[in-house]
C-alpha cells in the first residue's frame, strides 16, 4: 500500500471518528413539545357558573397552570403558577401525546341532557415535533357513554399526568382549583 492510499484511508477513519463522537455528544433527538389543555365545568342553571383550568407546556419545557371561576354574578381572580419540567416529566408527557396522535374523531359534541344542567368541555391542543393536533369534547356530566371513547380516555390520561406534575412540584395547596371532568 502506498503512502497516498494510507493517508487517504487515515483521513477517512479520522472523519468517521469525528462524526461518531459528534453524534454521541449531541445525544438523542430532542422532542419539541407544546401543549395547551383547557378543562371547563359549569352549570347552566339559574346562576350559570363555571370553573376553568388552563395548563400550558411551552417549547422551553415550562409548565404553567391557571384556574379561574366565575358566574353571571361575580368573577374570582385566577390562581397562576409556572415551573420547569424535569426530563422524566417531559418524557412522560411526550409518550402520552405520541400515543394520541392518530385519534379520530378530533371533536365530540354530545347534545346536552335536558335533565342535567351541568356540563364540561375539554380542549387539548398539542404539537409534538411539528405535528399538531386539536381535540375537543363538549358534553353533559351525565354522558356516561362518552367514557368509552378513546378521545375521552386519552384526554383524561393527559390531564391526570399534567395535574400529577403540578401537584408533585407543590404548586398547589387547594386541589379544587384543578378541575377534573366527570
Amino acid at each position: 500500500m502506498n503512502i497516498g492510499v494510507k493517508l487517504s484511508l487515515g483521513i477517512r477513519v479520522v472523519w468517521l471518528l469525528c462524526a461518531v463522537l459528534s453524534i454521541q455528544a449531541s445525544g438523542a433527538a430532542v422532542d419539541e413539545l407544546t401543549l395547551r389543555v383547557t378543562v371547563t365545568t359549569g352549570d347552566q342553571s339559574r346562576g350559570h357558573s363555571n370553573q376553568t383550568t388552563y395548563v400550558t407546556v411551552t417549547h422551553d419545557d415550562k409548565i404553567a397552570w391557571e384556574s379561574a371561576s366565575g358566574s353571571l354574578r361575580a368573577i374570582q381572580i385566577p390562581a397562576v403558577d409556572e415551573f420547569t419540567l424535569s426530563a422524566a416529566e417531559k418524557g412522560r408527557l411526550v409518550s402520552i401525546v405520541a400515543s394520541g396522535k392518530r385519534l379520530r374523531p378530533d371533536s365530540i359534541e354530545l347534545p346536552r341532557d335536558p335533565n342535567d344542567s351541568r356540563y364540561f368541555q375539554i380542549t387539548v391542543e398539542s404539537s409534538l415535533n411539528s405535528e399538531t393536533s386539536t381535540l375537543r369534547i363538549t358534553a353533559s356530566n351525565s354522558a356516561v357513554s362518552l367514557k368509552n371513547e378513546r378521545v375521552y380516555t386519552y384526554s383524561i390520561t393527559l390531564i391526570d399526568a399534567l395535574y400529577g406534575i403540578i401537584r408533585s412540584h407543590g404548586a398547589i395547596t387547594d386541589s379544587t382549583k384543578l378541575i377534573m371532568p366527570p
